[in-house]
């Protein structure tokens, strides 16, 4: 299993499993919903890709090679193989 931790603007890594078109859990430990969102540029539009419950996980297609929370705070961790 591998992780990857978003609390910010961030390009995910250039390697599966955190590849556009790859499958990943998105968990999030935190006690309020975060929107996990998806960008082809690190300062460009965002879309939403995820709303993750608090304390819960949700499972998402990646479809940009950059992510970010939404509100610019908390952390959600995508976890996959």
């Amino acid at each position: 299993m591998r992780a990857f931790t978003v609390n910010t603007k961030v390009a995910l890594p250039t390697e599966a499993p955190f590849l556009p078109g790859y499958t990943v859990v998105v968990a999030n430990f935190s006690a309020t919903a975060e929107t996990l969102q998806s960008g082809e540029t690190l300062n460009g539009a965002y879309d939403t890709i995820a709303v993750v419950p608090a304390s819960s996980a949700v499972e998402v297609v990646l479809n940009k090679p950059f992510v970010q929370i939404e509100d610019g705070s908390g952390i959600l961790v995508l976890l996959a193989n």
